[in-house]
């Protein structure tokens, strides 16, 4: 059985009555959703403070969004320590619980792709592709995980799925022409977007690897936990 605090153990696989029937996964609840829903919270709370916690209030979003990723890049790193391949990372397969971020879903889209027998389900969901897949004969790699964890930073800062606003058809044209699947939001930091920008190279051997990005994030989370604290205590 896997244990890791940043991934979500898998209980058992249930089948309901019926030929036709898609196999169920049993894994522990997660009261606070799934990251998207948990950090849409956080912030729609954020804004009905006072203005005078405003700062601090900022400061401790963005160290706990940053925290989150650096946990879901740990479960991964486990995942592949492990063999495993995920292969259908994306910001809802990513649960939260008591504010830890833990992976969920791995490996069970290839069940239901086989169930289906499906030959491009199991490759994962569209938008978080990486753009290997649209090629003859792709295979879920884990270089396509860390395409996709590069996705998922963005996703987790914009709160917008990748290649927001386009159709699924010019999502799979956007991934053979070479578009990223997002562009450069202004209010954004710039580590952040060149952790992402490392995750999406076109060749799957030149993207970062997992303790490059956990590296990163670790060198953005130390000094926003500092300046929270110093705020923290100010407003004591």
């Amino acid at each position: 059985m896997l244990e890791h605090p940043n991934v979500l153990p898998l209980l058992g696989i249930y089948l309901l009555d019926g030929a036709d029937s898609l196999p169920g996964a049993v894994s522990p609840w997660c009261d606070d959703g799934t990251l998207i829903d948990y950090l849409k919270a956080a912030r729609n709370a954020r804004t009905k403070r006072a203005s005078g916690t405003i700062q601090h209030d900022s400061l401790g979003l963005l160290c706990r969004e940053v925290e989150l990723l650096s946990q879901a890049t740990s479960g991964l790193e486990y995942l592949h320590a492990q063999n495993i391949i995920h292969g259908d990372l994306k910001g809802c397969n990513i649960l939260v619980q008591d504010g830890v971020a833990r992976l969920s879903d791995f490996g069970y889209s290839v069940l239901v792709a086989e169930r289906l027998g499906s030959t491009s389900s199991h490759l994962g969901t569209l938008r978080w592709f990486a753009p290997e897949f649209m090629e003859t004969g792709a295979r879920r790699t884990r270089e396509a995980d860390i395409w996709a964890l590069g996705c998922v930073v963005l996703e987790a800062w914009t709160l917008e799925m990748p290649y927001h606003g386009r159709t699924d058809a010019a999502v799979s044209l956007a991934l053979s022409s070479g578009d990223l699947p997002y562009t450069y939001p202004l209010t954004m930091g710039t580590r952040l977007w060149r952790i992402a920008e490392k995750c999406w190279s076109r060749y799957p051997s030149e993207r970062a690897t997992l303790q490059d990005i956990s590296a990163h994030l670790q060198d953005i989370l130390t000094p926003l936990r500092t300046v929270a604290d110093v705020c923290l205590r100010a407003l004591s």
